[in-house]
């Protein structure tokens, strides 16, 4: 709202019913009309013909309200905010006796820094999967932020200075920074290729990969087949694929959920019928004997 300078309006129609008549309820209960500064809303009660049996009234609230922009420099997103005092210091490297070297991000230094952090970072993206997503070089929240990361590093995730900077809101920078490490290695060779040398790799984690594979084989079984191999995920469960990985840490709970995860996919989601369907009948009866 502060970076647009556009108002939020927030409309709102309820009603509720209710056993009593109207003329029970008294005058208190309204008509009444509200016309304030950003607020306008009215509400009454009636005793419509037709309402379902022990319905005898209804009330309605009806309106809307403005709420103004804060000023845009309260917004807290670039370009719209770049002042200094809001950028964060990371550590980007160690002195001769082993001490962090840390920079402000952005500042006087190289854009593409790379800054190292706990692959655990991801766990707040992965686990609020409505609202955030992390993909192949990538974590973004919906429409109002997006940052590159090189996510194919097998022990961080990293990111470069001028992304930090330019692309993550102040709060984003500040969860950040509680991950940052000292760099230790380079960055993966995919992100090198990719971020230097402009070139299209596929992606070779696992995970990744099997997220690009399993779409992609559902659809050629269903040109082969006619029919689809894995059924489509209820829809509770409709995050499980965007938020498969390799797990985080050494945590075992993270480990047993990627599992369960790996069984609603692989196996739960399997179109059993469908496969019992092609089987002649030879399989079918020693499938048979073998439940027996």
């Amino acid at each position: 709202m502060a970076a647009k300078q556009m108002h939020l309006a927030i409309f709102f129609d309820r009603k509720c019913f209710s056993s009593l008549k109207a003329s029970d309820i008294g005058s208190e209960m309204g008509p009444i009309e509200v016309r304030e500064n950003g607020l306008v809303y009215s509400f009454n009660v009636s005793q419509p013909m037709f309402l379902e049996p022990g319905r005898n009234s209804v009330s309605r609230l009806l309106g809307k309200r403005l709420i103004a922009p804060p000023a845009l420099e309260n917004c807290g997103i670039w370009p719209f905010v770049n002042s200094p005092d809001r950028f964060e210091e990371f550590i980007i490297g160690t002195d001769a006796a082993g001490q962090p070297i840390t920079n402000t991000a952005g500042a006087g230094l190289a854009p593409l820094t790379p800054v190292y952090f706990r692959r655990d970072v991801l766990a707040k993206y992965y686990s609020q999967s409505a609202k955030y997503a992390v993909g192949d070089g990538y974590v973004s929240c919906g429409s109002i932020w997006r940052m590159p990361i090189d996510i194919h590093h097998n022990d961080f995730v990293v990111a470069y200075l001028c992304d930090l900077n330019e692309d993550l809101p102040h709060s984003e920078r500040l969860y950040w920074k509680s991950f940052n490490v000292a760099p230790e290695g380079g960055i993966s060779e995919i992100s090198a290729r990719r971020d230097f040398l402009a070139e299209f790799v596929e992606p070779e984690r696992p995970d990744l990969v099997l997220k690009n594979l399993y779409s992609r084989a559902n659809a050629h079984w269903k040109e082969g087949h006619g029919w689809n191999l894995f059924k489509e995920l209820p829809s509770g469960d409709q995050h499980v694929l965007a938020t498969l990985r390799v797990p985080l840490g050494d945590d075992q709970s993270e480990f047993d959920g990627q599992v369960i995860g790996l069984t609603k996919l692989l196996i739960d989601a399997l179109d059993e019928t469908a496969i019992s369907g092609q089987l002649d009948s030879t399989v079918k009866r020693r499938e048979g004997d073998r439940k027996a």
